[in-house]
């Protein structure tokens, strides 16, 4: 699969015992494909650019497909989605923007659908 724009991942806002994403599967065999046997990747914001590395579980290699991270909480309150109804998650996409010059982690940019 060709990897750019049109293969970007959807993911949604999830709350459990601290924020982070939840891929869909799709999204999740896409993203593991580029990520491969690292153990963990960069997210980057969107807005402000800024980054910070989330592990790549391996509960979320062999099922769930939450990415957590103080990242996830920081953009939410940014956004002013730390909040949402039950059963209505945001929606985001997650775009590989290629790998880190520094420690070769693929970095992946989160933005908020509207």
């Amino acid at each position: 699969m060709k990897l750019g724009e049109n293969n970007a991942i959807i993911a949604s806002s999830w709350k459990g015992w601290t924020y982070g994403i939840r891929l869909l599967e799709e999204g999740r065999e896409l993203f593991l494909s580029i990520v491969g046997d690292c153990t963990s990747v960069i997210i980057e914001l969107e807005d402000t650019g800024e980054r910070d590395i989330v592990n790549v579980t391996q509960s979320f290699r062999s099922g769930c497909p939450e990415l957590r991270g103080k990242i996830f909480k920081k953009y939410f309150e940014r956004k002013g989605i730390i909040q949402w109804e039950k059963g209505k998650p945001y929606k985001l996409k997650l775009t590989y923007i290629g790998r880190s010059k520094n420690n070769g982690l693929p970095i992946f940019r989160i933005k908020l659908l509207s």
